[in-house]
């Protein structure tokens, strides 16, 4: 699973300001395999259950820093930690492929920031 970045360029997102906005696309290219193992399902089901349980704990973090950004972004203008956001938004993507049989590889136990 390749996971790519690219740039996109927007309208302004209030005429008022003329401020542009940059916001980062991920596309995510899924290459499925046919046979797969009975024990690699037994792994694939603990694997996931463990790193769910750690996937939802950071989740819960980027939900607090959602909070941040939107209050911050209504205040100051500004975003604070984009980067982690999007980190555990691509750590969520390849689980969700991985437990759902889609493709093979594992997704790491941490997100890598």
């Amino acid at each position: 699973m390749k996971l790519k970045y690219s740039r996109t360029l927007l309208l302004p997102v209030n005429p008022l300001f003329r401020r542009w906005v940059f916001t980062k696309s991920v596309k995510v290219e899924i290459k499925p395999e046919g046979k797969v193992s009975r024990a690699e399902v037994i792994i694939r089901i603990v694997y996931g259950i463990i790193t769910g349980i750690i996937l939802q704990i950071f989740l819960f973090i980027a939900v607090i820093f959602w909070i941040l950004n939107f209050l911050s972004c209504l205040i100051l203008a500004q975003r604070i930690a984009p980067e982690f956001v999007t980190a555990i938004i691509k750590q969520e993507t390849c689980w969700m492929a991985y437990v759902n049989f889609v493709t093979d590889e594992r997704p790491p136990l941490v997100p890598e920031f």
